[in-house]
């Protein structure tokens, strides 16, 4: 642990990363084994494709783990996003699972209903959970790069967006390598 802390250059103590640590487990009551939004769109895209063969049809250069793969990415695109962290991870993953299928089958709503009742989750926040992840995904594909990576500056509490490879950091506190101090893009 003294080496993670010391190598990552995050500002803290091995004691302090403890205590985070005994803080994060006493907030989920030490359930590790909480379904995380990843999970529910894994469940929910397993069903679909199982039960809705032509799925994947119109998109026959991708296998559905490929499919997957695709929403995965939008998925952590949309849990970066601070308006959508009002949902709970099952509608998220819903929510991102109905608009895809809305692209590619016509029959998309009736298994967007079967999934809903098979969760037992509200339509009406459903709705509005999509309204907010389609406009979150429109305007993503216009203003972020192919291969963009998160990075959690947990001193300032902020998650900054980078290209794959390029890290760039504004000026902190946190002692460590020289970074770039490009100020012109996060």
């Amino acid at each position: 642990l003294k080496v993670l802390a010391r190598d990552s250059f995050c500002g803290c103590s091995s004691s302090e990363i403890l205590r985070m640590e005994r803080i994060i487990l006493d907030k989920l009551n030490w359930d590790l084994h909480t379904a995380t939004p990843l999970d529910f769109l894994h469940i929910f895209h397993a069903i679909a494709v199982s039960t809705r063969p032509q799925l994947l049809f119109s998109l026959p250069k991708l296998s559905p783990s490929q499919h997957l793969a695709v929403l995965t990415k939008q998925l952590l695109h949309c849990m970066a996003c601070n308006q959508l962290l009002q949902f709970r991870g099952s509608m998220l993953a819903l929510a991102m699972v109905s608009l895809e299928m809305e692209k590619l089958i016509p029959n998309w709503l009736s298994l967007t209903i079967e999934l809903l009742q098979k969760a037992q989750m509200d339509s009406s926040q459903l709705i509005h959970c999509r309204e907010l992840v389609a406009h979150h995904l429109s305007t993503l594909q216009s203003s972020l790069p192919l291969n963009s990576v998160y990075v959690y500056r947990p001193l300032k509490h902020t998650l900054v967006t980078c290209d794959k490879g390029v890290f760039r950091l504004h000026p902190s506190s946190v002692p460590g390598p020289d970074f770039s101090k490009d100020n012109s893009k996060p």
